[in-house]
């Protein structure tokens, strides 16, 4: 199997007026051997999927000839939001379960929370990156995972739902679409099985995936997992939150056949919980729900006609749903909802 780009370099410091790139003196003893640099990894699971595993095969690849892999803690997400928090992070049980899933050799695995020296440390090229092409020799690393876990969760496989929807309606309090709950009933009554992911195991998460025919999700981390994946004939359809959504589009149209719910026209968003604007957790409204309704239907997740009114009352019920942080953000989110449906 072709190996991809890797950066093999011999030790050295990086200096910068007598102190390190670190802002710290630059005394720390190297750990003896060769060492495989496996990412960062973000303690959320949607990004750790997409930023932190895509140096993977290299480990896969020639995992036995190293002393280690070494992954970087991350702060900024999901509980390690200061440096004291950085200093207690563990590795999330996901990073251990793909591995094990993908049999990966049982190398050492060094998490690294502070400044690290290795003797020799080897930092793979990634194989694909958010918006970015899967690189070619990367391509028979997916193919050899997909196998792996065809093979292994062949009875979760067979077993799968045939539709299923992931949506978000539990989630509203950090992002989601309004009106999602009006989806939910309709698709639940057109017999669609309704999945929250993360009540199941990750081998569950990736049976489902690879098993159902049709999967119907709200923007999100549920997705996420189709990142170890090559080529899958499950049909994606997405509900974006966002108007802009190529890192969705381009990730998973890589690897199954992917249908946008709406445009990005059709999208207006509301502040998140705290007021912010720019936040993922803010709340998606279509501004015409009909043609979303109508596509639901045409890939069968939903049948019978639409009822504008009844979406409008889940809407104003999601809103509720999704908390907001003061009285004020509450009311400008409520009034910015009206303006748009008067």
């Amino acid at each position: 199997m072709k190996r991809g780009p890797a950066l093999r370099d011999e030790p050295h410091d990086i200096i910068r007026k007598k102190v390190s790139f670190f802002g710290r003196p630059s005394n720390h003893k190297a750990l003896k051997g060769r060492y495989l640099f496996g990412g960062p990894v973000w303690n959320h699971f949607g990004h750790f999927f997409v930023d932190c595993i895509h140096r993977l095969w290299a480990l896969k690849q020639n995992g036995e000839s190293y002393d280690g892999v070494v992954f970087l803690a991350v702060q900024g997400l999901q509980n390690i939001q200061t440096p004291e928090h950085l200093a207690n992070a563990a590795p999330p049980k996901f990073l251990a379960d793909l591995m094990t899933l993908l049999d990966m050799p049982d190398v050492p695995v060094i998490f690294v929370r502070d400044i690290a020296v290795f003797e020799h440390l080897d930092v793979p090229e990634p194989g694909t990156a958010p918006r970015c092409e899967i690189e070619p020799f990367y391509r028979p690393y997916l193919d050899l995972y997909q196998e792996i876990l065809t093979d292994k969760l062949a009875p979760q496989i067979r077993t799968a739902p045939e539709k299923i929807y992931m949506g978000r309606s539990h989630l509203l309090n950090k992002g989601g679409i309004l009106g999602c709950s009006y989806f939910e009933a309709r698709v639940r009554e057109a017999g669609v099985h309704c999945s929250l992911p993360e009540k199941l195991s990750l081998a569950d998460q990736l049976a489902h995936l690879i098993g159902a025919s049709s999967i119907l999700f709200d923007e999100g981390s549920a997705a996420h997992p189709t990142q170890v994946l090559s080529k899958v004939s499950t049909e994606f359809c997405m509900l974006p939150r966002r108007a802009n959504n190529e890192s969705f589009g381009k990730a998973i149209s890589q690897r199954a056949p992917f249908f946008l719910m709406t445009n990005g026209e059709n999208i207006e968003t509301l502040p998140d919980r705290f007021g912010s604007t720019s936040s993922p957790g803010g709340l998606a409204i279509y501004r015409d729900p009909l043609p979303v309704y109508q596509k639901l239907k045409k890939h069968g997740f939903v049948k019978g006609p639409f009822d504008p009114d009844a979406y409008r009352a889940a809407e104003l019920a999601d809103l509720d749903a999704s908390g907001s942080k003061t009285p004020e953000i509450k009311e400008a989110r409520t009034k910015k909802l009206q303006e748009l449906r008067s």
